[in-house]
């Protein structure tokens, strides 16, 4: 009911979609406020909009059925021995690191079965904290932070190394170092504007005391962004997982000054989720990338 008046604003609307009248619905409405001494949503001509107190109480209803379609999702795993979970990350954290991760929750007792979720980090976060997701590992310095009264724990995990990279056939293929001044008039290819790849790229440009250069292409994905670059599309920027990942030899590393701002992939999940199945994916995850780190 609370997310209905959330999603339509008004109480004839919401009464429509429940299947109930709207007399019906105000009742159960003040009842609801009445047992919890507050206001959930205030009322005008034009609806009804949800309090403070109304978006924590809509956050907590919309995760409690997320979990209980989880715990649907988990008793049929639990049948054929597996933990499930829900993660989100970044493609480049999905490439290069999450083939590895998946090893080691198949050999976890028991073992961990996985639904990932992969798209911009800002996104992941607003998904994380409506209760759609169990956890992400992703960078995070840099990201907007949804408003929500629900609060996060960042566990750092490693640093991640960006790098600039080019053909083979590059005038800089075979150079040393280069100073990103002299590639401001070359094309090049970007991940989207709202990554943090993308931010860092452009953090090393104004260092360099130059205008970031608009790019000829705009891809989120490493695989596509490294095949670009082989094409001789352009010069392009991954993270050195990506690099080790897809084992690409037909594109070269590029050493820049200034060199492009490392970033921290953490661990984060809600405050307020005390499972044994997050500590089970906490740990798993924690000794992975420990490993990774060695």
């Amino acid at each position: 009911m609370l997310l209905a008046l959330e999603q339509t604003g008004s109480l004839r609307a919401a009464a429509e979609v429940l299947n109930v009248t709207q007399p019906a619905l105000t009742k159960a409405l003040r009842e609801i406020e009445g047992a919890f001494n507050t206001t959930f949503f205030t009322r005008s001509q034009r609806g009804v909009t949800p309090t403070l107190q109304g978006r924590v109480v809509t956050r907590g209803a919309r995760i409690m059925l997320q979990t209980l379609d989880s715990t649907h999702r988990e008793i049929a795993d639990v049948r054929q021995r597996f933990t499930s979970v829900r993660l989100g990350m970044p493609p480049f954290v999905a490439h290069g690191h999450f083939p590895g991760l998946m090893k080691v929750f198949l050999q976890s007792d028991p073992p961990v079965s996985a639904r990932v979720v992969e798209g911009a980090v800002h996104d992941l976060l607003e998904r994380l904290v409506s209760g759609d997701l169990d956890a992400l590992i992703t960078p995070y310095v840099g990201a907007p932070v949804p408003e929500s009264a629900c609060r996060l724990v960042y566990e750092p995990l490693l640093e991640c190394r960006y790098v600039a990279i080019v053909s083979n056939q590059h005038r800089f293929a075979r150079t040393s170092v280069v100073d990103l001044r002299e590639l401001v008039t070359d094309r090049w290819i970007m991940p989207s504007d709202q990554s943090l790849l993308r931010k860092s790229l452009h953090t090393a440009f104004q260092l360099a005391g130059v205008t970031p250069p608009t790019p000829v292409v705009e891809v989120d994905d490493p695989i596509s962004h490294i095949n670009l670059v082989a094409a001789g599309i352009g010069i392009g920027c991954v993270a050195t997982s990506s690099i080790c990942s897809t084992g690409a030899s037909t594109v070269s590393v590029l050493r820049t000054r200034p060199e492009i701002p490392k970033t921290t992939v953490a661990f984060i999940f809600r405050a307020d989720d005390h499972s044994d199945k997050l500590e089970l994916i906490k740990n798993l995850v924690s000794d992975y990338f420990s490993k990774t780190r060695t």
